[in-house]
C-alpha cells in the first residue's frame, strides 16, 4: 500500500476516533445531568428542601427518611387537609378505626409503584378488620395540582376519596422527609409502625397489618416462643433459619429466662411465665443457684449474679401479681445470701465444682432496685448492697467519658481499665437511671453521641470507639430506648427507637418475621429480641 492511501486511512481512522469521543463524552454528560436531576428531584421530597443532606448516610442509615415530628406509640399532632370538595377534612374526625395513611404525590415514580398496588393491600386490609385508608396527595400547586393529582387517581380504581395537603401544611407539621411514607395508627391515632419508602412486596405489607392489629410485642414474641424456645421452656441463643435441631444445639442462658420472666410479668402473661421458671427450677439449678448456661445437655455449675437478680426481681413480681411464688423466691433468696454475698460484698459468681467465689463484681450486675428489695425482705444483704453501690457510683472513668468501668477486683482493689462492651455498660446505666442516680453529665454523653450518628459496640476507657466495632447493635439501642422512658427523656427515647426499628425483619413470608437480624436470617440472637420485647411491653402498657 502506498503513502497516500496510509495516510487517508489513518485520517479517517482519526475521524472515527473523534466521534467516538465525541459520543462519549455526551453520554457521561447526560448521566451526570440524570444523576443531578434525579438528586435534585429526591431533594425535593426531602422537609425543608435541605441542600445539604448527606445521600451516603441515607443509604445507610434508613432512620435518616423518617417523619421528624412525631413518634412511635405518640398521638399525631392536630392536623387538617381539604377534601375534593375543598372542605376542611380533620384527622379527629377518623378516630375510631385502625388507619393506613399514605402520602403521595403523582409526579413521583415511586409513589406511582406504590398507590398500584393499593387497591390489592386494601382487600388484604379487609381480611384483617375494619381499616381505613387516607391518601393524602401532596399538593404543593406548581409541580402537582389537582387536576393533575385527580387524573393519576381516578385511574387507580379505587374505592375511597383522594384528600389534599394543600401548601404541604401536614407534610411539615409531622415533619415527613421522603415520599412515599406510610403510616400506621391505630384507632385513637397513635404511630404503631410507619415505612418511609414504598412497600412493594405484600408480604411486608401484611406484616405492618399484623402489628397494627395485634401489637409489636405479640409479633416478636411469637417469634421468640415458636422459633427459640424448646419444649421444655427454655430460651436458645441462636437462631439459624430452617434448622430446628441447630437452634436446639445452641445454649440456653440465665440471661434469656430471666428477661422473658421479665417480659411475661409485664404483659402479664402467668402461662408464659410459668414455662419459663419451670425450665430454670427442673434444668438450670443443680444447686439453688441458678446455672448461668445450659448446653448440649451439659449445666455450668457458675451462675451470674445478674442474671439472678433479673430472675429474683421476676418473681417479685408475680408474687404481686397472681401469688403462689413465695417458694422459688426464698429459695434463691437463700442461695444468693449463702454463695454471692461474702466478706468484700456481692460478687459476680459462685463456682460449685470448685466451691469458690469469684473475687470481682461487674458493675453492670449491680441492680440496685433488686439489691434493696432484697436487703428489704432480709437484713443479710444491707452491708452488701451499700458496698455495691458505693463502687458503683464511684466507677465513672472520667467527665469526659462519664460511662462507668467494667469491674472491680476485690484483690486488686482497683477498676479494670478493660474496653467498654455498649451493651453492658447501657445495662450500668439503665440501673442507675431505674434508681434515679443517672448522672447528668452521663445523661448529656448520651444525648450527644445519638446526636452525632448513635453508639458503637466497643469504646476504650478514653471513650474512643474500638476498631472494628465501628457497628450499632439492637440491643443498645432498646437498652437506650429503656433508658430515655426512665428519664422522661422522649428526645432520647424515639431516636434510640428508630434505630432500633430499622433492624427489624417484616416479612410474613419468612419463618423470622417480625425479628431483629439481617434480611437473610443470620444474625439473630435471643437477647436482641428479648431486650426489643422490654421495650414494646414497657411502651405499649403505657397506652393503656
Amino acid at each position: 500500500m502506498g503513502v497516500e492511501p496510509l495516510k487517508k486511512l489513518e485520517k479517517f481512522l482519526w475521524i472515527i476516533f473523534a466521534l467516538l469521543g465525541l459520543v462519549a463524552m455526551t453520554g457521561l454528560l447526560l448521566l451526570l445531568l440524570s444523576d443531578r436531576f434525579d438528586r435534585e428531584e429526591s431533594s425535593e421530597l426531602l422537609n425543608n428542601g435541605e441542600k445539604d443532606y448527606n445521600w451516603e448516610e441515607g443509604l445507610s442509615d434508613s432512620t435518616i427518611w423518617l417523619p421528624k415530628n412525631c413518634s412511635l406509640y405518640s398521638k399525631l399532632p392536630d392536623i387538617s387537609f381539604e377534601d375534593k370538595e375543598g372542605n376542611v377534612v380533620h384527622y379527629d374526625d377518623f378516630l375510631g378505626r385502625p388507619t393506613v395513611l399514605l402520602f403521595w404525590a403523582s409526579w413521583c415514580n415511586d409513589c406511582k409503584q406504590q398507590m398500584s398496588l393499593m387497591k390489592d393491600y386494601m382487600h388484604l386490609a379487609e381480611t384483617y378488620g375494619d381499616v381505613q385508608f387516607i391518601f393524602l396527595n401532596r399538593l404543593d400547586g406548581s409541580k402537582e395540582t389537582r387536576a393533575s393529582a385527580d387524573a393519576y387517581f381516578s385511574e387507580l380504581g379505587l374505592t375511597v376519596p383522594c384528600y389534599y395537603d394543600l401548601n404541604e401544611k401536614v407534610y411539615e407539621t409531622i415533619g415527613i422527609c421522603n415520599i412515599p411514607t406510610m403510616l400506621f395508627l391505630d384507632a385513637e391515632g397513635r404511630v404503631i409502625s410507619w415505612s418511609p419508602k414504598q412497600i412493594t412486596d405484600e408480604a411486608v405489607f401484611e406484616s405492618y397489618l399484623q402489628i397494627l392489629f395485634h401489637g409489636n410485642s405479640k409479633i416478636l414474641e411469637a417469634f421468640v416462643t415458636e422459633q427459640l424456645m424448646d419444649e421444655n421452656g427454655g430460651i436458645h441463643t441462636e437462631y439459624m433459619a430452617g434448622n430446628v435441631e441447630a437452634v436446639k444445639e445452641s445454649a440456653v442462658l440465665s440471661e434469656s429466662q430471666g428477661l422473658i420472666m421479665e417480659y411475661a410479668a409485664l404483659t402479664q402473661n402467668q402461662e408464659l411465665f410459668d414455662v419459663a421458671l419451670d425450665y430454670v427450677n427442673r434444668v438450670m439449678r443443680p444447686d439453688k443457684l441458678v446455672s448461668w448456661c445450659v448446653e448440649k445437655g451439659e449445666v455450668s455449675n457458675v451462675n451470674a449474679l445478674i442474671d439472678d437478680f433479673r430472675i429474683y426481681s421476676a418473681l417479685l413480681q408475680a408474687e404481686e401479681l397472681w401469688g403462689g411464688y413465695e417458694e422459688s423466691i426464698g429459695s434463691l433468696q437463700s442461695a444468693l445470701k449463702e454463695k454471692v454475698v461474702t466478706k468484700n460484698g456481692y460478687v459476680d459468681f459462685y463456682d460449685l465444682k470448685n466451691r469458690q467465689a469469684a473475687d470481682i463484681l461487674t458493675l453492670c450486675y449491680i441492680d440496685l432496685e433488686t439489691m434493696e428489695a432484697l436487703s428489704a425482705s432480709d437484713r443479710a444483704f444491707k452491708k452488701a448492697e451499700s458496698q455495691a453501690k458505693e463502687l458503683l457510683l464511684e466507677g465513672q472513668i472520667s467527665e469526659e467519658f462519664p460511662l462507668y468501668f467494667c469491674r472491680y477486683d476485690y484483690k486488686e482493689k482497683a477498676y479494670s481499665q478493660d474496653d467498654l462492651n455498649m451493651a453492658e455498660a447501657l445495662v450500668t446505666l439503665l440501673h442507675l437511671a431505674e434508681a434515679d442516680c443517672l448522672p447528668e453529665n452521663t445523661h448529656q454523653w448520651l444525648k450527644k453521641e445519638m446526636a452525632q450518628g448513635g453508639i458503637m459496640a466497643r469504646y476504650n476507657i478514653e471513650g474512643e470507639i474500638v476498631d472494628g466495632y465501628q457497628y450499632e447493635s439492637t440491643a443498645i439501642y432498646a437498652l437506650l430506648t429503656l433508658i430515655g422512658e426512665e428519664l422522661g427523656d422522649e428526645e432520647l427515647q424515639d431516636q434510640a427507637l428508630r434505630k432500633m426499628e430499622k433492624m427489624r425483619v417484616l416479612n410474613t413470608s419468612l419463618p423470622y418475621h417480625g425479628a431483629f437480624g439481617l434480611e437473610d436470617g443470620s444474625g439473630i440472637t435471643s437477647f436482641d429480641q428479648l431486650l426489643p420485647l422490654l421495650v414494646y411491653a414497657t411502651l405499649e402498657n403505657g397506652l393503656k
